[in-house]
């Protein structure tokens, strides 16, 4: 029997946007100031939402096939602006529904806002509600707010690449640049599906969404869900970025035993462009689902004692800005952390938010 929701329960039912034709519209692709673009790197260049230069698409279909693939999610990417409006509308368009059975749609392909008044801490002020099983939507992502002076940040789709994506606001709202990030060298991370943020509910619960919030700082994730496996390419990719404030390199999850013979060459092309910026290797987070397996508790235990020594040993010879983190203490003196995850593997949003905690410290040490 299909249910009729709108008459159920209403919070349950998706809302239609019926007045898409008295707002006014501003495509991302082709406006450009007062809204700020941040945590896609190459967004103007590109013309387009890759999270990587698209000269180099090819180069990774050969080298690199699974970060190919995820390039173009847009894990990370940002919208801000100013505004006195009401509600805010958006109308996005997308590769293709949503295809996991182990995460919701909102975080997938949905899209969330986080607002500050004067005086305010930007927080939740909304999420995009739509038919999962379409390519396309719009949606309110703000709604019954006063009409007042408010910061606005929209936080992109994590895993579904964005084809389009415009903001509708009221015709009479104004609109201005945000204030300005607290300095202008972003964060670069590196990593798995856990940096990507698979599987929390809404974007905004990234990790690295997370910390931006908090430092009001701009990061750029290279998470590659399934594919961040330290190939020379993506460093070079990753060297690129001019005046990066720090790297994070948190990519074992996927690499395995691969973690001995990249990672070196990863740091030293890093280093190649950039001898002074603080790096900091991160070994994976607890796995639960393997938790009751010696010997992958071995192998994990192996692996993170190299990724130790590695940066011990090269500090010892020189380079004092490289630096380890044990993820495996993330979750330390938490109650139940097996409860911290969706399948034993990927976190939940208590799990983002703990890993969220576990990496600010750090971020705010090297990157300030």
């Amino acid at each position: 029997m299909e249910r009729n929701w709108k008459e159920i329960d209403r919070n349950m039912a998706i809302s239609e946007v019926k007045d898409k034709d008295q707002l006014s519209w501003f495509d991302m692709k082709e406006t450009k100031e007062p809204f700020r673009v941040s945590g896609l790197y190459w967004f103007r260049d590109n013309k387009g939402y890759c999270r990587v230069p698209e000269e180099w698409l090819p180069v990774l279909s050969e080298k690199a096939p699974g970060a190919r693939y995820m390039a173009e999610d847009n894990a990370g990417g940002q919208i801000a602006f100013e505004t006195d409006a009401e509600r805010i509308v958006v109308d996005v368009k997308l590769e293709c529904p949503q295809l996991w059975d182990h995460s919701p749609a909102t975080m997938e392909m949905g899209c969330d806002c986080y607002i500050a008044y004067e005086g305010e801490e930007l927080h939740f002020g909304g999420v995009a509600r739509f038919d999962a099983r379409k390519n396309s939507y719009t949606a309110e992502v703000l709604s019954g707010h006063p009409k007042k002076p408010k910061q606005v940040v929209i936080n992109l789709p994590l895993y579904d690449p964005v084809e389009s994506f415009r903001i509708g606001l009221p015709k009479d709202a104004y609109i201005r640049a945000p204030k300005p990030f607290a300095k202008k060298s972003p964060i670069v991370v590196y990593g798995t599906s856990t940096t990507q943020g698979g599987c929390v509910s809404r974007p905004g619960i990234l990790p690295t969404n997370v910390i931006g919030r908090r430092m009001n700082r701009e990061i750029l994730n290279f998470g590659f869900s399934g594919s961040g496996n330290g190939e020379p390419e993506l460093a070079q990719i990753l060297a690129e970025i001019r005046d990066p404030a720090m790297y994070e390199l948190e990519y074992e999850n996927n690499a395995g035993e691969r973690i001995y013979t990249t990672l070196e060459p990863f740091i030293d092309i890093l280093r190649e462009k950039h001898p002074d910026t603080p790096i900091l290797v991160s070994s994976r987070v607890p796995v639960y689902k393997f938790s009751h397996i010696p010997e992958r508790m071995k192998q994990y235990a192996d692996r993170r004692e190299y990724q130790r020594k590695t940066v011990e040993r090269r500090r010892a010879e020189g380079d004092k800005n490289l630096y380890f983190l044990d993820g495996w203490k993330a979750f330390e003196g938490i109650r139940d952390p097996e409860d911290l995850y969706v399948d034993g593997i990927h976190p939940t949003d208590m799990g983002a938010r703990a890993i969220a905690d576990f990496l600010e410290p750090w971020f705010r040490k090297l990157a300030e």
